[in-house]
């Protein structure tokens, strides 16, 4: 028997270690896992794991370098839990890695712009890709005669928007 209940739509987007956070679904050894918790340079893992914690020395040893490096990620292991326990597994990543997580794309209010594909953008991001759209066609202008009269003047309606 199927269900008639709407399907949520997810993404997956490629980020840099240093903004995963807890409850992230990252793509680490090869597997999806949640994030439980994430540790950076100063960031005081004691107050968690107790001083003594073997947990709390390998971040420490990992995080707590003159430059800061690496990112401890404490994530979910599901063959070492059990339905009476959560336990964790800790791997480090370079700051500068790059991560694919996975983001749910949420639905526009009804009547919105932000439908469909677009969603994933969020507001912030649909003003970014007008705003450059509007310095591309300001630095390079249609040299080639591609664009319609039509798009010409919603760059340049854009344009007065961003000045």
């Amino acid at each position: 028997m199927s269900s008639s209940a709407p399907r949520s739509t997810w993404i997956t987007d490629t980020i840099r270690a240093a903004d995963l956070t807890g409850g992230d679904a990252a793509l680490i050894n090869g597997k999806w896992r949640e994030v439980l918790d994430v540790w950076q340079a100063g960031d005081d893992p004691a107050a968690e794991f107790g001083e003594d914690s073997e947990t709390t020395r390998a971040i420490l040893n990992m995080t707590a370098w003159e430059t800061p490096c690496w990112i401890g990620v404490r994530y979910l292991d599901e063959g070492m839990s059990d339905a009476d326990s959560v336990r964790g597994s800790l791997t480090f990543l370079r700051l500068v890695d790059l991560v694919q997580v996975q983001r749910e794309i949420k639905p526009a209010a009804p009547g919105g712009i932000l439908t469909g594909s677009l969603a994933c953008l969020g507001s912030e991001g649909i003003r970014s890709v007008l705003h450059a759209a509007v310095e591309l066609y300001h630095a390079y202008g249609d040299r080639d005669d591609v664009l319609g009269t039509a798009q010409v003047d919603r760059i340049t309606r854009l344009a007065e928007h961003f000045d």
